[in-house]
């Protein structure tokens, strides 16, 4: 039923999204549930209930606004929705041998040319769409990684259909919560 591709970026994205999964800081109470963006208390003076949030961020986004901007708000953050799933799955297969930054970089032009992302459409790709794929500039030009994607959105679907969603297929490997692991 799957194919080495999809099962090459599943665990690519289970690597990046799920063992490593953090939860991102809570603003509103000042605490952080995410490791990778710690919010610390700000000794003052004048109001010793005073916070302030400072980010501590991972060296390897740091100096790229787009990394930061990343690193900030998607990495590590519990993904459930189909679309989004099929996304990450989509820029994980693409990203494979390259920079994650290079994927980042060429993300809303995979969006345009991957029509929004949209398994039922890239599934119904055929051998015309792939070669324009393959002429568009904005993208990775890898014909295999193309054509990976189609066979990947045909079975993105056939899992949503036996599980009902992808998220349900891919959230029962940890019966639906993120896995944390403790770095020290």
């Amino acid at each position: 039923m799957f194919n080495y591709y999809l099962t090459y970026a599943l665990l690519l994205f289970l690597r990046t999204y799920l063992l490593i999964c953090m939860e991102s800081a809570d603003y509103t109470t000042g605490m952080s549930r995410n490791p990778g963006c710690l919010v610390s208390p700000l000794s003052s003076f004048r109001n010793h209930y005073l916070y302030r949030m400072e980010k501590h961020r991972c060296g390897w986004c740091l100096g790229d606004p787009l990394y930061e901007a990343y690193h900030d708000n998607e990495w590590g953050v519990p993904v459930t929705g189909d679309r989004k799933l099929f996304e990450f799955l989509l820029l994980e297969t693409f990203q494979a041998g390259l920079s994650w930054i290079t994927i980042l970089r060429k993300r809303e032009n995979f969006r345009k040319a991957f029509d929004g992302f949209d398994p039922v459409k890239i599934a119904g790709y055929g051998p015309d769409k792939i070669e324009a794929l393959l002429g568009d500039a904005g993208i990775v030009r890898n014909r295999l990684k193309v054509k990976g994607s189609v066979t990947n959105a045909r079975a993105f679907l056939s899992v949503q259909k036996e599980f009902g969603s992808f998220s349900a297929y891919y959230w029962g490997f940890s019966d639906g919560k993120p896995i944390r692991n403790q770095v020290t």
